[in-house]
C-alpha cells in the first residue's frame, strides 16, 4: 500500500504524492530525508546531503512527464537543466531556482558560492503550505524527475542523487469521498 503523502490543496484540488524514488552515488555523498504529515494536512520534508568531495559546478536536471491515453508517461519538459553555479553569480536568473533559494524554510544550509564546497548540506521540515503554488489543472498523474549532478575531470556530466515522483492531482470532493470510503472499509475489518 503507497502512502499518500498530501502535498497542495488548492481550491478544489489536490496533489498527492503516489510514489517516491531515490538514488544517490556513495562516491560522492550520503542523502538521507524524511517526510511528515501532521494534522491539518501539513506535510513537511527534511533533506541532508553529506557531499563528500568539492564540486565545481553543480547542475539541477528537471524532467516532467505526463501520461498518455494508453497511461504510460511521456516527456512533457524533458531534462532541463539549470546550472547552480551560473545562478548563484546572478541570483535573479531563475524563477525556479529563486523561489528553492528564498524560500522559507524552518532551517537550512545551501550553497553560497562556486566551487561548492565539501560539506553537509540540508533543509529542516520545509513545510509545502496551500498557497505556494496555484493549480489551474485538470485531473491528471504526473512524473517529476530531479537530478542534482556534477561535472566529472573528464568534463562529462554525472548525476549523483537522483529523485523520482509519481503524483496526481485530483478533485478535492472526489479524493475525501475516496479516502471516508477507504477509512469505512477498513473499519469493517
Amino acid at each position: 500500500m503507497l502512502t499518500e503523502y498530501v502535498l497542495i490543496k488548492q481550491q478544489s484540488l489536490k496533489l498527492i504524492v503516489r510514489e517516491a524514488d531515490m538514488k544517490f552515488d556513495a562516491n560522492f555523498c550520503n542523502v538521507t530525508t524524511n517526510h511528515e504529515i501532521r494534522p491539518g494536512e501539513i506535510y513537511s520534508l527534511s533533506f541532508r546531503m553529506d557531499l563528500y568531495a568539492e564540486a565545481k559546478t553543480f547542475y539541477v536536471k528537471i524532467g516532467i512527464a505526463l501520461p498518455t491515453s494508453s497511461g504510460k508517461f511521456e516527456s512533457f519538459i524533458q531534462n532541463s537543466v539549470t546550472d547552480v553555479c551560473k545562478y548563484l553569480k546572478r541570483n535573479n536568473s531563475n524563477i525556479m531556482l529563486r523561489l528553492f533559494f528564498n524560500g522559507h524554510f524552518g532551517d537550512k544550509k545551501f550553497p553560497t558560492t562556486c566551487p561548492v564546497k565539501s560539506d553537509v548540506y540540508y533543509i529542516e521540515k520545509f513545510r509545502i503550505k496551500e498557497n505556494m503554488l496555484t493549480i489551474r489543472s485538470i485531473q491528471t498523474k504526473i512524473l517529476i524527475a530531479v537530478d542534482f549532478c556534477i561535472d566529472l575531470p573528464q568534463k562529462n556530466m554525472h548525476c549523483i542523487l537522483n529523485t523520482k515522483f509519481e503524483a496526481e492531482v485530483k478533485d478535492r470532493q472526489k479524493w475525501l469521498q475516496e479516502v471516508e470510503m477507504r477509512r469505512q472499509s477498513n473499519d469493517k475489518i
